[in-house]
């Protein structure tokens, strides 16, 4: 039972760590992950065109403060009223829960963002807020999704839309030079440890 247990929380344990380790070199050595950042975000600008251009700007609308709150509180009615509040008050949990801690620990590391911008953009840089919104938001929604859809195809079809969402709206950031890829991946991991929190508090597993 304890190993069990223990394998539960591994995926957190670990998440926690290389976040700590991750936003600790952003921090204070910032220059040793210009190589790397350099190398991801040349290959996903690679062969840069204008649709590809209008395709990833509409992408990173997704995570836009209003969309966002638009997009959290639609999904909270449609929840509401196919009575599965729980779920509704779970992912908002989720969601502006993360979009806060992101804030704070954007305040604390303060990375300049890459330049030049191809969207406005407007404060620090690591953990991208997307990034967070991307794993909150979409990563709730798969939960949800296995939760209260009973129908096979049906499930399967929300949960490609949904891994599509939280794949496309991280790459937006890099590809429109806002953030590094780097911030991605800080940002995937703090939205990761908080999904996991929401859901052990909320729905009670892990």
């Amino acid at each position: 039972m304890r190993t069990t247990k223990t394998s539960q929380f591994a995926p957190f344990i670990l998440s926690l760590v290389f976040f700590i380790l991750l936003t600790l070199t952003v921090k204070f050595v910032p220059t040793t992950l210009y190589p790397f950042d350099k190398f991801i975000t040349n290959l996903i600008q690679l062969d840069p065109s204008p649709l590809k251009l209008t395709f990833f700007k509409i992408i990173t609308q997704i995570g836009n403060q209003i969309p966002f709150i638009i997009i959290n509180f639609a999904i909270l009615l449609i929840l509401t009223v196919s009575k599965h509040f729980k779920y509704g008050i779970f992912l908002l949990f989720t969601t502006f829960g993360s979009s806060l801690i992101n804030h704070l620990i954007k305040e604390w590391v303060k990375r300049p963002r890459p330049l030049p911008h191809l969207v406005r953009a407007t404060g620090y840089s690591f953990p991208s807020g997307h990034s967070v919104v991307a794993i909150a938001l979409f990563g709730g929604l798969i939960i949800i999704t296995n939760q209260i859809i009973k129908n096979k195809a049906i499930k399967f079809v929300l949960n490609f839309i949904w891994s599509l969402g939280l794949i496309l709206l991280p790459i937006s950031r890099v590809y429109l030079n806002v953030h590094y890829p780097s911030d991605i991946i800080g940002g995937m991991l703090l939205g990761f440890m908080i999904l996991q929190i929401s859901r052990y508090i909320l729905i009670k597993e892990f």
